[in-house]
């Protein structure tokens, strides 16, 4: 077996109480030497848990939707193998532990409370040398701040967020939904100032309009391409003299 999906109507999953009346965790993973992704949804996810998966040598996808994970579970020690790690709804970010995963190269975060009240959200990933995209999708945090993070083949995605600091230096960079005008402008500067590597900038909204393509175009980025991608164009002969006019050596749409 190379895939596990786990959907359990359980209020805790851990190494004590899952699956008693059958079997145990370690029987599970234990004998599943050759498991090479796991995905679990709707649990309540601790470090015990996790420290079980650590007797699976082969596991390098993991994947918790709508999980909680308790503080211990963020530490991430006992899965030091993965490659691709999503974390969806996820109540500890702040604490976790990035220094274990080293071998990491595809990381998704994603907060769907949509009852929270505006947060900050602040990510250290200076431990992550092999990461070649990170996304991070949400759609209650004000601020996004991503601390010393330099990874040259890197590409980052960022949804929903009102405003974003310190942007990581990366030569692709995928925006989505990002509407406020004015947080836009506070952007594509933060882009400028902080992005020197960046080749490649992709904006995908519903809905772009001449004002915001203006905006970026004044912003004076040093890109080589930009793609624009899910929206509606009013007429497409309103930009082209902001085309022509730029030294974009590609403009997909």
């Amino acid at each position: 077996m190379e895939g596990l999906i786990i959907e359990p109507q359980l209020s805790s999953l851990n190494a004590k109480n899952y699956l008693r009346k059958f079997t145990t965790l370690e029987q599970v993973f234990g004998n599943q030497k050759n498991l090479e992704s796991l995905n679990i949804s709707n649990s309540e996810i601790n470090g015990n848990f996790l420290e079980v998966l650590s007797q699976n040598k082969y596991l390098t996808h993991l994947k918790f939707s709508n999980c909680s994970l308790a503080s211990d579970a963020v530490n991430f020690r006992f899965v030091q193998r993965l490659t691709n790690l999503t974390l969806n709804w996820s109540d500890n970010l702040m604490c976790a532990c990035w220094k274990h995963l080293m071998k990491l190269e595809y990381l998704h975060l994603a907060h769907n409370e949509s009852n929270s009240k505006d947060l900050s959200l602040e990510l250290d990933f200076v431990y992550l040398p092999r990461l070649k995209h990170l996304e991070i999708a949400n759609d209650i945090y004000t601020n996004l701040i991503v601390r010393q993070l330099i990874a040259p083949n890197l590409s980052f995605c960022c949804t929903g967020f009102k405003v974003c600091k310190n942007i990581p230096q990366t030569k692709v960079l995928k925006i989505k939904d990002f509407m406020d005008k004015n947080k836009s402008k506070e952007l594509f500067k933060a882009l400028k100032e902080q992005n020197p590597t960046l080749d490649e900038l992709i904006l995908s909204y519903q809905w772009i309009n001449v004002d915001l393509l203006k905006m970026y175009l004044k912003s004076e980025l040093d890109i080589k391409t930009l793609r624009v991608e899910l929206f509606f164009w009013k007429s497409s002969s309103m930009y082209s003299s902001m085309w022509k006019s730029h030294k974009l050596k590609r403009i997909w749409k």
